[in-house]
């Protein structure tokens, strides 16, 4: 309801800042308080069809209308200069006003109508400036509020999502984030290219606001999602994750064997899950052709071994291959409870608590949601302690047993946000909430939507998965074949 309301308020500010002049060009100013008949007044001042208006009812898509509309208000008061469209453009609800309040500012009349009767013509200059001013502003605010291009950096997604993937992720399905790092380079993301110099300022900061979505995060999305533990970093310049949604807020999410429980209950697996793999070859060897059938793109042969490989495989990848010649064990590699890892301490890394999960056998875990009460405790705190005081900012210490919140003696904590559970489909593989814990939902970019492109580094473009949509999980179906 939050973001709810602090969109209403910036789309009625930057309206609300066309008051004075809906008043010089001879409207009621009043209309520049009133949703609908805002954009029907403005699109009668420069002399465009009112019908248009239905346009800015469009969340997302009334951005790029008001674009061209506040160009040609400017153009209807004879403010016709690249500087000047710049400032109505970028800071319109201090530019408007101002434009209002001088006496020698004059309305002249529809602009679209002017412009045909005077034949107005720009520059090549101009309209190139033009051209790319309009661009960029139009690209930030589509990357901004309504698709990003994201590309599938690791093996983690995989078999759903390859390394080398490009994505289209949809800011919308969520709600799209205000900025909260505001002063940005336009497009960028940490850095400048091919800098390790920051594109952005960590001041003025904003709060986190988030624009009305489509829908809520669903258990199988796949999403998008700032990395967490990156706490030198703002926000929304934190590095981008894409894995599965597992648990939602509220839930309590348990893995035994690799299987994942919900609240108790088996839950239905991805399509194209993959576990590691243990593969012993005969004296035949391995038949790589037939490897490449099945899509298996990489096999790691175990050091000191000259006949044992690792592969990450889905089962019906598994199966096949235990039925070629040639191989003589095809077994799934599971890290039993207390096992040393390899890899990055699992969460909880504070191990004085006695837990002693890994990534097949994990939790219970409860996930926190927005206004749920748990109740602490010196065992259950280091669950809980960096969602407390990191991402919900609370000073946290545990004295003889005893819990203090910003320096109160406390037994239990109301949280102000909800959390989620993220997993990759590699399931071992992928760097998840099994190994830093919750994401909040703050954090979270967008859904991931549609695969427009893919180039693999060891195979190259392929055409297979060009415009694929990630919906329904369908993206491999009928890939894997033992015939």
């Amino acid at each position: 309801m939050a973001s709810i309301i602090g969109a209403l308020i910036l789309y009625w500010v930057l309206h609300i800042s066309l008051w004075g002049l809906f008043v010089k060009a001879g409207r009621p100013g009043w209309h520049s308080a009133v949703p609908v008949l805002q954009d029907m007044t403005l699109l009668e001042i420069i002399g465009r069809n009112k019908k248009h208006a239905v346009w800015g009812l469009i969340p997302y898509i009334n951005f790029l209308f008001n674009l061209s509309w506040l160009a040609d208000l400017l153009n209807s008061f004879n403010r016709r200069s690249f500087a000047e469209h710049s400032l109505g453009i970028l800071f319109g609800f201090i530019y408007f006003p101002v434009l209002a309040l001088r006496g020698d500012i004059k309305y002249a009349g529809p602009s679209a109508k002017l412009d045909k009767e005077n034949k107005v013509k720009k520059t090549g200059g101009r309209e190139w400036a033009d051209a790319i001013f309009f661009a960029l502003v139009a690209a930030t605010l589509i990357r901004t509020f309504n698709i990003e291009a994201y590309k599938i950096p690791s093996q983690s997604m995989e078999g759903t999502l390859l390394a080398g993937d490009f994505l289209l992720v949809s800011k919308m399905h969520y709600g799209a984030r205000i900025p909260m790092t505001p002063i940005a380079f336009p497009l960028g993301h940490q850095t400048f290219p091919l800098t390790d110099i920051k594109c952005y300022l960590d001041k003025p900061s904003l709060p986190y606001k988030r624009l009305p979505g489509f829908q809520k995060v669903e258990r199988g999305d796949a999403v998008v999602f700032n990395f967490p533990m990156e706490d030198d970093r703002p926000i929304d310049k934190k590095t981008n994750y894409i894995k599965r949604c597992i648990g939602l807020p509220g839930e309590s999410i348990s893995i035994d064997h690799g299987q994942v429980y919900i609240d108790g209950k088996k839950m239905n697996n991805p399509d194209h899950l993959q576990f590691m793999y243990h593969v012993i070859t005969d004296q035949r060897g391995l038949n790589y052709e037939g490897l490449k059938k099945l899509d298996i793109q990489e096999v790691e042969i175990i050091q000191g071994s000259s006949n044992e490989f690792v592969m990450f495989l889905e089962e019906k990848q598994a199966e096949c291959i235990s039925k070629m010649a040639g191989i003589a064990h095809v077994q799934k590699r599971l890290t039993d409870p207390g096992q040393s890892q390899n890899v990055m301490g699992i969460f909880p890394e504070d191990k004085t608590a006695g837990y002693q999960w890994t990534v097949d056998f994990f939790g219970p875990l409860l996930i926190p949601k927005k206004e749920l009460t748990i109740q602490l405790s010196d065992k259950n705190i280091s669950l809980y302690r960096r969602a407390i005081q990191v991402y919900e900012s609370n000073q946290v210490d545990v004295r003889s047993g005893q819990i203090y919140i910003n320096g109160q003696l406390a037994d239990s904590y109301t949280f102000k946000m909800d959390y989620y559970f993220m997993m990759g489909d590699n399931r071992h593989n992928s760097e998840d909430s099994r190994f830093w814990g919750f994401v909040p939902e703050n954090h979270i970019v967008g859904k991931a939507w549609t695969v427009w492109m893919c180039m693999q580094p060891a195979v190259g473009f392929r055409f297979d998965r060009i415009l694929k949509s990630i919906q329904g999980d369908g993206i491999q179906k009928s890939k894997i074949s033992c015939q």
